[in-house]
């Protein structure tokens, strides 16, 4: 009995390690759906928009699937540990044993674990104080630098996954959809850049040059689509 209780304590820190990073995981595609949330609610239909926020909404059940399958795999581990240590052989344990049997499985397979609901190979390390970083409001730069930041640790924690998970699929649309927008709102602030630059005033004698600039100020402005309402803190 000395040696199952050596695969339980493994089979358990597994689970405890994986329980972390899927709850990790969760809080950190919220903060990110929440902060994106002003520029998915007024970004123009044809940046399909909608592409991520379906993208969200399948990655959140599909974090509480792996959640709650974790949680019951630890109360059948904690019931094989309480039978293992009473002494306690017959049917009762071997069920729990063998309820556990795919976890112990995967913990042997290594880096290239088979899947297991409720179980995540690798430990994801995310680091919420990323969310800390403070961008300025009232400009696609600061568009710009946040979705460049989630695309990062997006593809950071995708690199952990293996591609036989189902939270993968839905990872690779996400970052592909943080790639597109990220180009649409680097568009949007080059655009801005031209405006700014072709409207500031210039030092001149003689006749009003700058006139001959309208035509083309009024097409950026057609083109430049208004910036999305965040609240001010």
């Amino acid at each position: 009995m000395n040696e199952l209780s050596v695969v339980l304590n493994t089979i358990e820190k597994a689970l405890n390690t994986s329980i972390d990073s899927l709850v990790g995981f969760q809080e950190f595609q919220e903060q990110v759906r929440l902060e994106l949330a002003p520029l998915m609610a007024n970004t123009p239909s044809g940046q399909n928009m909608f592409f991520l926020s379906s993208a969200f909404d399948s990655m959140k059940c599909l974090l509480e699937v792996e959640i709650e399958e974790n949680r019951r795999l630890s109360v059948s581990h904690q019931k094989a540990k309480q039978l293992v240590e009473k002494d306690a052989f017959g049917p009762v344990l071997a069920m729990r044993l063998q309820d556990l049997s795919n976890v112990d499985a995967a913990v042997h397979d290594g880096d290239f674990s088979r899947y297991v609901t409720g179980l995540l190979s690798n430990q994801l390390d995310i680091d919420l104080t990323d969310f800390d970083m403070i961008y300025e409001k009232g400009n696609w730069g600061g568009w710009c630098l946040r979705l460049e930041k989630f695309d990062r640790l997006f593809t950071q924690i995708a690199e952990k996954i293996p591609a036989t998970h189902p939270l993968a699929p839905t990872m690779g649309l996400t970052i592909n959809m943080l790639n597109s927008i990220h180009v649409w709102c680097e568009e949007q602030r080059r655009i801005q850049v031209a405006i700014d630059v072709l409207s500031q005033p210039q030092e001149y004698s003689g006749p009003d040059y700058g006139s001959f600039l309208r035509l083309e100020l009024l097409e950026l402005r057609r083109k430049l689509v208004r910036l999305p309402r965040e609240e001010e803190e």
